[in-house]
């Protein structure tokens, strides 16, 4: 959904101030989603490859050894790596992060607070890393810069006011808003549990000694690298913890959103590796074993993952159906949907009521003859809240015409079901 709304945000103009679509992010990709998903996955890709010379720069800055090695940490970090070549906001909110906190380590403290103050408008975590920013302008006394963090509040606020006519819409209309979520809860350590797919256990090893190095004298670290880089990724990842134990800001327990902060765990883990390496006294085992993870680091990813990335489930289930639907010659229906997959495959317009509409309880009232209904067992009854023996039960208004289902056994396989509006 963030490509297509990147990719249509030029014919639809209201797109660039699409709350969950998150604005700062449709404004710089969208020249790139015109291009197709290629284009997008190519804008992430070149962002990713920014973020780890950036990483090598604040370790430079740091004067920490082997900064060379961050990048590879940052870059092949497993749940990173395969997050590149999608269109996901989490590659790029790392790059925004780690430009804004060199430019804090460099003392650049105007330019990285304009910058940082963007975050919340890739995801909305921006919000929670703001004060750990702030602290340091308070703690260096540059009272005046303050006021840069609030530049892209300010901003949006001003340019959304002359459309939503609200000049606090970038609160009023947070679609994560609320006391709990439709998508349940889970344990407060699922993250932890799957440190596997997030980190690889390489350099889950390497960020926990980077932790304790924190706790030894011997890392020089200063107040920047310790509140920017350490608590920054801490309070990412509790937060995350959190939000999933409790059910509420949208939290789906997707363990894709600690990609956004991948690249300060790199820092982390790097300082793991120099605390290593610190205690081997001769040089040919150095080599060895900064060989041997090194090698580790970048095995792991595919290990975990196939190359190129194949179609999951849902996708592949939704492919066969817009198939048949062409076949059908059925494409040129107006289609009603949720699943972003749909309209990727039929090549239609998801914000063109014309061509396509969500599948909402209240957008089925409103469809008419000929209409083309796509119900899915993920999207429909989850955020739709459309239960399938709407249609099922009502076949004076509701025409079954095909249904589609991946392989396997079980109640719960991912499944759609095609009707026409009589």
């Amino acid at each position: 959904m963030h490509f297509l709304i990147a990719k249509y945000s030029f014919k639809h103009p209201e797109l660039f101030l699409h709350h969950w679509g998150k604005p700062f992010f449709t404004l710089i990709s969208s020249p790139f989603a015109q291009f197709g998903f290629v284009g997008i996955a190519l804008f992430n890709t070149l962002c990713a490859t920014l973020t780890g010379f950036i990483i090598y720069r604040i370790c430079k800055q740091l004067q920490t050894a082997n900064e060379w090695i961050a990048p590879l940490f940052a870059l092949f970090t497993p749940i990173y790596y395969v997050v590149i070549i999608s269109g996901l906001t989490e590659i790029f909110f790392g790059l925004i992060l780690s430009a804004s906190v060199l430019l804090f380590v460099k003392k650049y403290y105007r330019i990285g607070s304009i910058l940082i103050s963007f975050l919340p408008f890739i995801r909305s975590e921006g919000y929670i890393l703001l004060p750990l920013f702030a602290f340091i302008l308070i703690y260096n006394k540059n009272w005046k810069k303050l006021f840069f963090l609030g530049t892209g509040f300010i901003i949006y606020s001003t340019v959304g006011y002359f459309y939503f006519h609200d000049l606090f819409w970038v609160i009023s209309q947070n679609p994560y808003n609320g006391a709990r979520d439709i998508y349940g809860s889970g344990s407060l350590f699922w993250f932890i549990s799957k440190n596997e797919f997030l980190l690889g256990t390489p350099l889950v090893v390497l960020l926990g000694l980077g932790f304790f190095s924190y706790l030894t004298r011997s890392n020089n670290s200063s107040l920047e690298e310790k509140i920017l880089i350490v608590c920054g990724f801490s309070i990412y990842f509790i937060a995350h913890s959190i939000f999933w134990w409790k059910g509420i800001f949208g939290s789906l327990g997707l363990i894709r959103v600690i990609a956004a902060v991948a690249p300060l765990s790199a820092i982390i883990a790097l300082r793991g590796f120099n605390l290593l390496i610190s205690y081997c006294r001769n040089n040919l085992l150095k080599k060895i074993i900064t060989g041997l993870i090194s090698w580790l680091v970048l095995f792991i990813p595919f290990k975990q993952h196939q190359f190129p990335r194949p179609l999951d489930n849902e996708g592949t289930v939704t492919k066969e159906t817009a198939d048949w639907i062409k076949k059908a010659e059925l494409d040129d229906r107006r289609a009603f949907a949720l699943g972003p997959y749909v309209s990727l495959f039929l090549d239609k317009d998801p914000f063109n009521s014309e061509e396509m509409m969500g599948l909402w309880r209240s957008g089925v009232e409103n469809s008419r003859k000929g209409d083309i209904i796509i119900w899915d067992s993920h999207f429909a009854p989850l955020e739709g809240r459309v239960p399938l023996n709407i249609f099922i039960e009502n076949s004076s208004s509701y025409k079954f015409l095909k249904k589609f289902r991946e392989n396997g056994s079980g109640e719960k396989l991912f499944e759609i079901y095609v009707f026409e509006r009589l």
